[in-house]
């Protein structure tokens, strides 16, 4: 029985893991997307028409990254995908952090955000696979996780950007693709541990 109560503590432990994840990653996503072109206007480093522009670059971009990277899905573990994804975007967010006022890293940032964020969710969920049963519920958990990152964290950089200026955005999700990153290496090292129990 105590045996039992540890395994299911142990997968709870995941589970929570697993959702904070997801939180953290959507949130990412969805402000990249969502404030792209407001900071593109706001930083002067594009017009309306160009900020446009850019906010579909980076859609385009996850599209075709999440396209391009089925032939390399079977291939290469779920964990390394990410690692690399979630690498690329933390690369992107610097760029974009550091050089604020730049359109050519506004340009280059957010391609690159947008093709590395583009495997993350469907890996996720296949990581997540590996690692428990997934049932309705447990997806209902990830789904829901999600859905608060996607209206927290925008809403955050809207309150930030407004007291600090637009350099806030690119900050803002450097800091959390950091911490999915941090949180992917914690889940990693947590199912290893219940592998081993």
């Amino acid at each position: 029985v105590e045996k039992s109560d540890a395994t299911a503590e142990t997968r709870r432990g995941l589970l929570a893991l697993l959702v904070a994840f997801f939180v953290i990653y959507v949130g990412a996503e969805a402000s990249w997307g969502n404030w792209v072109y407001s900071y593109a206007l706001e930083a002067n480093v594009a017009d309306r028409a160009e900020a446009a522009y850019l906010n579909s670059a980076f859609w385009g971009m996850l599209t075709f990254g999440r396209l391009a990277v089925i032939p390399a899905a079977s291939r290469v573990a779920p964990r390394k995908m990410l690692a690399l994804a979630l690498g690329g975007a933390v690369v992107a967010g610097s760029i974009g952090s550091l050089w604020h006022d730049s359109a050519f890293a506004a340009w280059l940032s957010t391609l690159l955000m947008g093709f590395s964020m583009a495997p993350v969710f469907p890996t996720m969920l296949s990581f997540a696979e590996r690692r428990m049963t997934l049932d309705a519920r447990i997806t209902g958990f990830f789904f829901a996780g999600a859905s608060a990152g996607s209206v927290a964290t925008p809403w955050a950089i809207g309150q930030l950007m407004d007291a600090y200026g637009p350099a806030m955005m690119p900050t803002v999700v450097l800091v959390a693709v950091s911490l999915a990153l941090l949180t992917l290496g914690v889940v990693t090292n947590y199912s290893r541990r219940m592998e081993r129990a």
